[in-house]
């Protein structure tokens, strides 16, 4: 594989690195847009429901005030007599002390028949004593009945007569989007780094590979170069010792003579060599360091 491959590839695998990234980040910030219009519609959606609520809640009350004054055969008008106090807490003004059984009766009937089905506490407050003076908890279970507990009615500091209702389930809506969207980025964060991972080691391992092949160019020339020599040398004293007036000179003879053996030595270390070195490319040699 030449440079110029290696090259080609490294880019190309970076692009690609980089389309990834970009398209990730680019359907992360769409998933987020998204979430977010959504979690707006249902904020909006709850609060339409809050207010929906709220407005049953307060026309069941003033039906209330209005029918214990019709019951009491009081000739008075209440005007604006229901206030929400708090998100789930509202009272209403009466005129005068009523017993908690009849108000219990009346919000029971009066919240069903605006389909409000949820748990509710209540309390009447005279304001002679200056304190709550009966409280009691109404819940409805799996077979909707009725069961009391005891009431954590929280007295309202107000001039007269009312009584108050607090739904203690009703404490707003609301979702908690940024563990999720924390939870994605950290997601997103550990693929994309086990993908700069494995990029930069996939590189490591190319550009390994590319200096170790022309390693092994070059120990593959050099030992050539190392062989053709010796080779050279023998093949010469081979044809001198092929002459027919060689016969007459025996010192000649030896000379050649020692020049091949001498040759075939050096032939047979560069054998070795590279028997060593193929010995060391398969770990099998154990060095006493």
């Amino acid at each position: 594989m030449g440079r110029s491959t290696i090259r080609t590839v490294i880019l190309l695998a970076t692009l690609s690195l980089i389309g990834v990234v970009v398209t990730q980040l680019y359907w992360l910030n769409t998933a987020f847009k998204v979430q977010e219009k959504q979690i707006e519609l249902q904020d909006k959606q709850h609060d339409q429901l809050e207010r929906e609520f709220n407005d049953r809640v307060i026309i069941a009350l003033t039906n209330v005030a209005e029918e214990i004054l019709s019951i009491n055969k009081d000739p008075s008008e209440l005007y604006d007599a229901v206030k929400q106090i708090r998100s789930n807490y509202f009272t209403a003004a009466i005129n005068d002390t009523l017993h908690p059984y009849l108000l219990e009766s009346l919000l029971i009937k009066e919240f069903k028949r605006r389909n409000i089905n949820e748990d509710f506490e209540y309390g009447i407050y005279d304001c002679f004593t200056d304190s709550v003076v009966y409280g009691n908890y109404v819940g409805y279970n799996a077979d909707g009945g009725k069961t009391n507990n005891p009431s954590t009615l929280v007295k309202w500091d107000k001039d007269g007569h009312y009584f108050g209702v607090l739904f203690p389930n009703k404490e707003g809506y609301g979702i908690e989007p940024v563990e999720r969207q924390l939870g994605t980025w950290t997601f997103t964060m550990i693929i994309l780094v086990i993908v700069f991972v494995f990029f930069a080691f996939s590189v490591w391992v190319i550009l390994k590979q590319k200096r170790l092949s022309e390693m092994k160019n070059d120990f593959i020339n050099n030992m050539t170069h190392e062989l053709k020599t010796p080779i050279s040398t023998i093949a010469l004293s081979s044809e001198v010792l092929m002459q027919k007036d060689i016969a007459s000179e025996p010192d000649r003879i030896k000379q050649y003579a020692r020049i091949i053996k001498s040759e075939n030595e050096r032939l047979k270390d560069q054998v070795e060599r590279v028997l060593q070195m193929a010995t060391l490319d398969n770990e099998d040699l154990e060095l006493r360091k």
